[in-house]
Parts: C-alpha cells; sequence; structure tokens
C-alpha cells in the first residue's frame, strides 16, 4: 500500500489512537501543575520537559500526517481535491464540541464563574486565538492550538491542489528546513513583527510539514532496506523516543531547542511510520491496548474540557482539586465524545454515503 493511502487508512489505527493518548495525557499533567494538590512529581517530569507543549506538537504532527493522506490518496484517485467537501468534513470534526464548549464557558463567564472577555471568546471561536496580543483568559488560552489547526486545515488542501504531491513534499520539506531558522531568529531578536505574536501559525508549520512530508514521501524512504529493517526493531523505537527528548529539551538549554527541535519533530513521524508500518512491534502493541487507544478517542474533547479543570492557577475551588479536577475533565470529555462527536460524526457519514 502506497504511503498516501495507508496515512489515510489509519486515522481510525488504534495504536495511533493511543499515540494521540499520549499526546493528551502530557498536556493534562502539564496543567496539572497549577493544582497545589496534585502529587508534585507530576510537576516536576512535566516541567522539565515541557510536557504541555510537547504533547502539542505530537499532535500536530499527526495531524499533518493524516490529514495530508486523505488528500494525498484523493488526489490520486480522481486526480483533483474537493474543497467544498474537505473543508465541510473538517468543520463538522471541529466546530460542534467547540462551540459547547465556548457556550458553556461564555455561560459561566456571564455570571462570574469564569474569566472569558467576550473578545477573547469571539477570538476563540474564529479560530484566530494564536494572533492574540499577550496571553488570553485561561479558560480559552489552550485554544490557539486549535487556531493553529484551522488555519492548517485552510491552507494546505489549496496549496496541496496547486503544487500536486511531488512538489507539495518538497514544499513541506522547505518548511522543515527553514522554520526552525525563523524560531532561532526571534529568540536572538532578529524576528519580524508577525512573529512577535503569541503563536503564529509560522512558528508552528514545520512540525505540520514533517506529517505531511511522511505521508507523501515515506514511501520513498521505506524502499532502503536498512530503514526497514531499523523500522522493524525495538531499540530504533526506543532510540527515537531517547533522541527527541534530548532534541526537544537540548539537554536543558532551552534557546537552543528553538533550532535541535526539529529532530524531535522528525523523530514523532518516524514513530508514527513505525505504528502504522510494524504492527508487532512493542511500542504498537502497547499503544493500541483498550485504555490507551480509548482515551485516544475522547482527546479532542479532553483537550477542549480540561483547561477548565486543570489550569486554574492558585484557585481553591472544589472543582480545580487533585484528583477531582481529572475525574471531572475525563467525564465531561466522555460525554462530549458521546453526546456530540460521534452522532454528528455518524450524521455526516450517512450524508456523504448517500
Amino acid at each position: 500500500m502506497n504511503r498516501a493511502a495507508r496515512g489515510a487508512d489509519t486515522i481510525r489505527s488504534p495504536s495511533l489512537d493511543g499515540l494521540r493518548a499520549v499526546s493528551i495525557l502530557l498536556v493534562v499533567s502539564n496543567h496539572l501543575m497549577f493544582s497545589a494538590t496534585a502529587p508534585q512529581f507530576i510537576g516536576w517530569v512535566s516541567g522539565a520537559i515541557d510536557a504541555g507543549a510537547l504533547g502539542v506538537r505530537v499532535f500536530f504532527v499527526l495531524s499533518g500526517f493524516l490529514i495530508t493522506g486523505i488528500l494525498a490518496r484523493e488526489l490520486q484517485r480522481t486526480g483533483t481535491l474537493s474543497l467544498r467537501q474537505f473543508y465541510l468534513r473538517r468543520a463538522l470534526r471541529i466546530f460542534p464540541a467547540s462551540y459547547v464548549f465556548l457556550i458553556v464557558v461564555a455561560a459561566l463567564a456571564a455570571v462570574g464563574v469564569m474569566n472569558a472577555a467576550r473578545t477573547e471568546l469571539l477570538s476563540a471561536a474564529t479560530y484566530t486565538l494564536n494572533f492574540w496580543p499577550g496571553r488570553p483568559a485561561w479558560e480559552v488560552a489552550h485554544l490557539w492550538s486549535l487556531a493553529v489547526e484551522e488555519q492548517f486545515y485552510l491552507l494546505w488542501p489549496v496549496t496541496l491542489l496547486l503544487l500536486g504531491v511531488r512538489r507539495g513534499a518538497v514544499l513541506a520539506a522547505l518548511l522543515l528546513a527553514g522554520v526552525p531558522l525563523l524560531r532561532v531568529a526571534r529568540v536572538l531578536g532578529m524576528s519580524w513583527h508577525v512573529l512577535d505574536l503569541a503563536a503564529p501559525f509560522v512558528m508552528f508549520a514545520d512540525w505540520l510539514a514533517v506529517g505531511a512530508l511522511l505521508a507523501l514521501a515515506g514511501s520513498q524512504l521505506a524502499r532502503w532496506e536498512r530503514y526497514r529493517a531499523l523500522r522493524a526493531s525495538n531499540l530504533w523505537t526506543l532510540f527515537l523516543l531517547v533522541s527527541a527528548l534530548a532534541a526537544w529539551t537540548a539537554l536543558g538549554h532551552w534557546r537552543t531547542s528553538q533550532l535541535t527541535s526539529v529532530w524531535t519533530a522528525i523523530a514523532i513521524a518516524l514513530v508514527i511510520d513505525q505504528l502504522t508500518a510494524e504492527p508487532h512491534c512493542i511500542a504498537t502493541r502497547v499503544l493500541a491496548v483498550p485504555p490507551m487507544a480509548w482515551i485516544g478517542r475522547i482527546s479532542y474533547s479532553l483537550y477542549l474540557w480540561q483547561e477548565v479543570f486543570c489550569y486554574q492557577a492558585a484557585t481553591t475551588t472544589w472543582w480545580t482539586q487533585f484528583p477531582t479536577n481529572v475525574v471531572l475533565a475525563f467525564t465531561c470529555a466522555t460525554l462530549s465524545y458521546h453526546a456530540i462527536e460521534r452522532p454528528v460524526l455518524a450524521w455526516r457519514d450517512r450524508a456523504r454515503h448517500a
């Protein structure tokens, strides 16, 4: 099976669901640092590796891989892309759960329970929060990453339609090489105005691009017999994980990590390649266990709701105390998944087949 087809077909892969679980658990553990009643070791570990930021980046690489796989397969099958159908599918996947969450936050803010201003809610609802000057209210601050994702969904299909698979892969490779240099420029004070905003799309484009590159050109990599032998090895998994963490933290030199973290992005993509190509590897089997796969399936709703319960610094409200906050976050996420996500997606699939 070619890379584009495999990328599209593994959207419901249990092992990739397990990787989503790892991503969201990194985010939740990082936000538990702000809960005075959470075990201290969670804060130590999460702070040492900046777990929340890393978890979000794993989501970006996965999105780049899976979305590009869908687009490339359609291009190969039909010679074109139905942008209308793509945007409609994405809207039905993302908007319902997100807007229900924002409506609840807006209602609680209206009665003084939460602090999100109308302008912040509007920015979150229009997926422009990554351009917000300064830090928005904690209830919606995490939605900057959804804004980055939505901007990717908006730009990449058109780009791929215009360039085609081969030139699209070249562009993805250029982004992977060039964006880390922009981050270094910002650290050194040589950035342009757009780079000074909170989280501009361009500063995260390499994480999405490496997943896209895997979907578009990974089959070329798989032609190397030596690489295939490495990919089948459990020691390869260990090497990727250890080296990814070392590059992500730059062994404690965080300014340098703005450049070295490019290897982390590549390593995550190579882990995804192993998960989709090597069903007998330990990592594939561990991530596919039912509890991990379940957390991965609810990970989108869990990402939305965990902020309300796990990221209120210096508050003493009962719903932000560990472990009550974790239980409530998982409860709301499960309800959102079963009451909103699944029914909407089931209706979407029925309408598409009809």
